[in-house]
């Protein structure tokens, strides 16, 4: 018989390095995985919040609260503070011209409709399909200035104002510490009904809640399908027809809330028409004001883009 049956096979050894490395990997992994469940958590108790908000704050029909109490007239906002992004494009490609309407009186002008519009709650209902309890809505949050809403979208969501353009990044709607932010005009916006330029900043968040969905609107296909939103305000409230959507360089100058003139008006309409994504299905012109929504952009040519959705506001009950 062969030597080789009787030759002493030794046992094999295990690598003593690889449950080191193991628990290496897992220990690298645990924070990582604490991270993404936190951010689960708050997405999902952001959603639950606001899903609750819209139950109890919107109307789907006139109640005698809502259809008899006229709130007073809105005080304007100073004009001060710093503008948190601002910015310049990628290049835009057709240039529409705005119609020129002689009926801009001045820049800047305070709202020259009433005060409070009779009926404003039940326009909102006609056109939006819905209004607001501005005074449950009070009781979570005192700034609280707008409603915004868009069918069929994630957007229908509170719009707060404070005197700087900081706090609400990082408090949510009930004024708690938190990442989510929540959507706030500029400090600078006074609301009014004139030549200006109202903006309104959110979050892109990652489970497209606040402004995460704002990017669908480049695609022209989305934005024929959600060409119009609505803004309501306590005394008034407005159709937002969208004109224009782009990617820019932060620069201040994309997040002028004021203009010196018609001529400077009708160029930054003009701008934001040539560098849009599309053409708008109703351009605007410089009868009344436009909302601005502004955000982050994950646009790889720039290191600080922001993704801007114009819309030209028509006030309901005037058009």
């Amino acid at each position: 018989m062969s030597t080789n049956a009787y030759r002493h096979k030794r046992p094999h050894r295990r690598k003593r390095g690889a449950p080191l490395v193991s628990l290496l990997l897992l220990a690298a992994l645990l924070p990582v995985l604490f991270l993404l469940l936190r951010s689960l958590n708050v997405y999902r108790k952001n959603r639950q919040f606001y899903e609750a908000l819209n139950e109890s704050v919107l109307l789907s029909e006139a109640t005698p609260a809502a259809a008899q109490t006229q709130p007073p007239a809105s005080t304007p906002a100073l004009i001060t503070g710093s503008v948190p992004w601002q910015d310049e494009p990628p290049a835009g490609s057709d240039g529409l011209s705005v119609s020129n309407r002689p009926t801009l009186r001045g820049v800047g002008l305070p709202f020259r409709g009433k005060s409070a519009l009779p009926g404003a709650g039940e326009a909102a209902l006609a056109q939006a399909g819905f209004t607001v309890d501005w005074r449950s809505l009070k009781k979570h949050n005192r700034h609280v200035k707008a409603w915004l809403y868009c069918a069929d979208t994630n957007i229908s969501y509170p719009v707060v104002q404070y005197k700087d353009n900081e706090y609400y990044l990082t408090h949510n709607f009930d004024s708690n510490e938190d990442d989510s932010g929540t959507l706030f005009f500029d400090c600078r916006n006074a609301l009014s009904n004139g030549a200006e330029n109202w903006i309104i900043y959110g979050h892109r968040r990652n489970d497209r809640s606040m402004f995460g969905s704002l990017v669908k609107f480049a695609e022209r296909s989305y934005y024929k399908e959600h060409a119009n939103m609505y803004l309501i305000l306590e005394n008034r409230a407005y159709r937002v027809e969208l004109f224009s959507c782009r990617t820019i360089h932060a620069e201040e100058k994309y997040f002028a809330v004021l203009f010196d003139g018609q001529a400077d008006y009708e160029s930054y309409l003009n701008k934001a028409l040539s560098q849009s994504y599309w053409q708008p299905l109703n351009p605007p012109d410089t009868a009344g004001p436009i909302l601005t929504l502004a955000t982050c952009s994950t646009y790889a040519g720039d290191n600080e883009p922001r993704l801007l959705l114009h819309g030209r506001l028509i006030l309901i009950g005037e058009d």
